[in-house]
């Protein structure tokens, strides 16, 4: 095994293009994950907060909301909870609107 001598500026370059080299790594990675991560769940509304914003009760909500075709506001069930998402809840408003 040879060793070679290099001056400290040549060390230097070396440690800032591997620590550029690590921080852009990091960020590609971040950036990958957040491409594949699911639609977080704060982007949802549970059953009860969205009809707390609607000002409606759960009996209407199964009157007039859930048990109708098509959808009036689309929704997703896991189990026994039911999620609504910002966004649907939002364009439902917005279609109500009266000028």
């Amino acid at each position: 095994m040879q060793f070679k001598l290099i001056d400290e500026e040549a060390l230097n370059n070396i440690e800032r293009t591997l620590t550029e080299l690590q921080k852009f790594l990091q960020q590609s990675s971040q950036n990958q994950q957040n491409k594949n991560a699911p639609e977080k769940i704060w982007e949802y509304y549970t059953l009860d907060e969205a009809l707390q914003l609607l000002g409606i009760k759960k009996k209407t909500w199964y009157k007039n909301y859930r048990n109708t075709t098509p959808k009036v506001i689309p929704f997703s069930k896991y189990g026994d909870k039911v999620w609504i998402k910002k966004s649907d809840l939002e364009n439902f408003l917005k279609s109500r609107r009266i000028q």
